[in-house]
């Protein structure tokens, strides 16, 4: 199984807000993409982002968004044309 790191720098004042949308992300990617991740988590007085593959993302975005971040770099990884469509539309679901 692949393997996947995501580094947070989330404000301690909304941690819990932040931790559930990265749990939620992280069981996403491991139930329904199948790749294990692992999660870093870091206070900060910045903005909260995510960082995956040198890549950073605004933790405010929907999880559509934060999904099709992570999944583009992943799908070149997988050489699976197809699977950042199958990726993104389920996280469709996952927004509603």
């Amino acid at each position: 199984m692949r393997s996947l790191t995501l580094v947070a720098e989330i404000p301690p004042r909304m941690s819990e807000i932040y931790m559930r949308k990265l749990l939620k992300i992280k069981n996403y990617i491991r139930e329904e993409i199948g790749i294990n991740v692992s999660l870093v988590v870091v206070a900060t007085n910045e903005q909260p982002k995510l960082i995956v593959n040198d890549e950073i993302i605004n933790l405010n975005e929907s999880f559509t968004n934060i999904m099709k971040a992570i999944t583009r770099g992943l799908a070149n990884d997988l050489s699976d044309p197809n699977f950042l469509d199958r990726a993104v539309v389920g996280a469709k679901k996952e927004d509603e």
